[in-house]
């Protein structure tokens, strides 16, 4: 069985990805310029102009600083009205890019265990694992004894416990698995041949992991 390690995804994308914006801002800055049909010398400084209100927008306090970096771009000979639309487009696409980020939750935990048993339901199959147990008791010379059956359904009251609660609830697992254990010996069975079979079940379900 393949190893897979199912986890509530990490919201990484906690942060603007500012050279994404500063991309598409360059875009938006170019298409701008060349509605004013702006003279090409003046395009990259709109565009040093843009990055650096890009820059002051992640600051802590981005509006008390806005005002010297106009001033500074206005001795170039670009109007202040056209370095304050700069500004708006540089906003504007910077926050649009916060509002969707902020819209990307990570997913709870819980939820993340609700999609790990779903995929050991669908997955983890008792047909094999009823195989194995079977050729266990063969090894063990059971096979054709009368103990057989009860072996056979103690693996599957096993594999049902595990498939419910392996995630679930762990510490109510070994709590039931234990109790199980317990019923089976009164009855007959050998400790060391139902520690093998648990075994044998619960090699399915390991690969399966839930990250904190």
């Amino acid at each position: 069985m393949c190893k897979t390690k199912i986890k509530p995804p990490q919201n990484y994308y906690t942060k603007v990805d500012l050279e994404l914006v500063k991309k598409k801002i360059e875009k938006k800055v170019k298409t701008y310029c060349q509605i004013l049909q702006m003279n090409d010398d003046l395009v990259p400084i709109c565009l040093a102009f843009a990055n650096e209100i890009c820059a002051e927008l992640v600051s802590a306090s981005p509006t008390l600083k806005y005002k010297p970096v106009i001033d500074k771009y206005t001795i170039s000979g670009i109007k202040v009205g056209y370095l304050h639309r700069i500004m708006n487009i540089a906003n504007k696409t910077y926050h649009t890019e916060e509002k969707k980020i902020a819209k990307k939750k990570p997913l709870r935990l819980e939820k993340a265990k609700e999609m790990a048993v779903k995929y050991l339901r669908s997955r983890v199959k008792i047909e094999p694992i009823q195989a194995k147990v079977s050729k266990l008791l063969g090894e063990h010379n059971l096979a054709d004894t009368v103990w057989y059956n009860s072996y056979m359904n103690f693996a599957r009251e096993c594999f049902g416990k595990i498939r419910k609660y392996y995630i679930k609830d762990p510490l109510l697992l070994k709590q039931q698995l234990a109790e199980i254990m317990k019923s089976w010996q009164a009855q007959g069975l050998k400790e060391e041949v139902l520690l093998t079979i648990k075994d044998i079940i619960t090699v399915h379900f390991a690969p399966i992991k839930i990250k904190e």
